[in-house]
């Protein structure tokens, strides 16, 4: 009778463990598809083919502005946040301005603060990293092609800009939001261990320490029965 209520009571335990893990790792899901963004010259730029989606765009300013580009078949609602990695830089907040290519040239949509950037700190509980906001831009704009430059005095410094407000169509997948994390970790320069400040790694790895634990228990019972 003992060794049946301790094998129970060893069920019960990893029944409620992977109960844990099944609801605690959904609700702790990446709010943005994560891109990181490397664009090889001042003339290159990012293509942002649906803006409504959520997407972060991770860049490293490497001594010229970034460029994202929207072309726009009808008027859309584009809703976007600057951010900045709360880690200390040696340079000033990113500015952020939008323009509308015209038939000669471009004509200014809009102007980002980047004085407005750390007014707010956000911490993202997915991934166990914190950002200082900036403003977010939202407006429906007509038809066109739109230019979203980032920089600063020196252009240098990291920085993210985060796209949409629906979510993607597709998920990711366990192993695909691992991928994003450790590749956020990286931006962050922090080591690879840092992984584990993400409820992504560690949950799972308790879940396999439980899981050792109540195997081992289970083992040494039945040595001594």
């Amino acid at each position: 009778m003992p060794t049946i209520v301790a094998a129970r009571g060893s069920y019960l335990v990893v029944a409620i463990s992977m109960a844990f893990a099944l609801l605690v790792l959904p609700q702790l899901a990446l709010a943005y598809n994560v891109v990181m963004v490397t664009p090889p010259d001042v003339d290159s730029y990012t293509t942002i083919d649906a803006p409504e989606l959520e997407r972060a765009y991770y860049g490293d300013l490497l001594g010229f502005p970034q460029t994202y580009r929207i072309v726009l078949a009808s008027s859309s609602e584009v809703t976007f946040q600057i951010a900045e990695p709360d880690i200390e830089q040696m340079y000033g907040p990113v500015s952020v301005i939008v323009v509308r290519e015209v038939e000669r040239g471009v004509e200014e949509v809009a102007r980002l603060d980047a004085n407005a950037i750390g007014e707010v700190t956000e911490r993202v509980h997915s991934t166990g990293d914190s950002y200082r906001l900036g403003e977010r831009f939202t407006e429906t704009l007509e038809p066109g092609t739109y230019l979203i430059e980032v920089s600063n005095g020196d252009n240098l410094g990291k920085y993210v800009i985060r796209f949409g407000t629906e979510p993607l169509p597709e998920s990711l997948g366990y192993i695909g939001t691992l991928k994003q994390i450790y590749a956020i970790k990286q931006f962050f320069g922090k080591p690879a261990v840092a992984v584990l400040q993400s409820p992504y790694y560690y949950v799972p790895t308790i879940l396999l320490m439980v899981l050792l634990f109540v195997w081992y228990r289970r083992r040494m019972k039945l040595a001594h029965a």
